[in-house]
């Protein structure tokens, strides 16, 4: 008769977090955690060697974040792109978050033209709006605007002398009629006409809707009125010269 083993010889009992991790293990490497030798390869479905999961995740064994391998938990939690979340957006989430994006910026489109209105409100003249909107420009930008308008202040001078009859022979660019009217002709070619008659219309920066359109039309009439920079001829004296020729 067999002798029942005694309380000395009987294995401990494993609380249940360690039973369920010897169950699992046993399950996912075919052997106790518990055995003395390394975990025998166990051939089926759903079983993956140990050192196969290594060379895959070899960020498990190095601990180093640097390796771009395949990491499946990377960001998991922040969503694709550092963060942005709408690779995981359902459509309507994408509705919604254009939605809210589009009403921001609305708001903040309003803001800055509060904003603005409030300091053209304070503006008396237009040598001050001209001075505000020009620390406004890049200085590249202003640059190329000053050379611009230079080149129109010469080809007005010459339109001048044209009208008054003076003697253009002694004109540094253009000492003949044929050649000022060609050059005149290929600057509004290139860059139209101007009506800096909008100076008689006085504060006019006050009224925002037309102050507005010359921001958004961006011609010579604008460029003029709000910078007080000439980027193209006066139509009035480019017709009159016009006239002058035919005659």
């Amino acid at each position: 008769m067999e002798r029942a083993p005694s309380a000395e010889c009987a294995p401990p009992i494993a609380p249940f977090e360690a039973q369920t991790t010897f169950a699992w293990h046993e399950r996912w490497f075919g052997s106790r955690l518990d055995a003395p030798h390394f975990p025998t390869p166990r051939v089926g479905a759903g079983w993956r060697s140990p050192c196969k999961i290594f060379e895959r995740y070899p960020a498990l064994v190095a601990g180093k974040e640097s390796y771009e391998g395949p990491r499946p938990w990377r960001n998991s939690h922040r969503g694709a792109n550092g963060g942005k979340r709408n690779k995981f957006l359902s459509p309507a989430q994408r509705l919604a978050k254009e939605k809210r994006d589009t009403e921001a910026k609305l708001k903040r489109d309003e803001r800055a033209r509060e904003r603005e209105e409030k300091e053209l409100a304070e503006i008396t003249s237009r040598e001050n709006l001209w001075n505000r909107n020009r620390a406004a420009i890049p200085k590249d930008e202003l640059g190329a605007l000053e050379i611009k308008n230079q080149r129109v202040l010469d080809l007005w001078n010459w339109i001048e002398l044209v009208l008054e009859g003076s003697d253009i022979s002694r004109d540094p660019d253009w000492t003949t009629l044929e050649a000022g009217t060609a050059a005149v002709e290929a600057h509004v070619a290139e860059f139209g006409l101007c009506n800096p008659e909008v100076l008689l219309l006085g504060q006019f920066w006050r009224s925002q809707p037309f102050y507005e359109t010359l921001k958004v039309h961006k011609d010579g009439t604008g460029v003029f009125a709000l910078t007080g920079f000439f980027v193209a001829l006066p139509e009035l004296r480019v017709m009159q010269l016009r006239q002058r020729v035919k005659q």
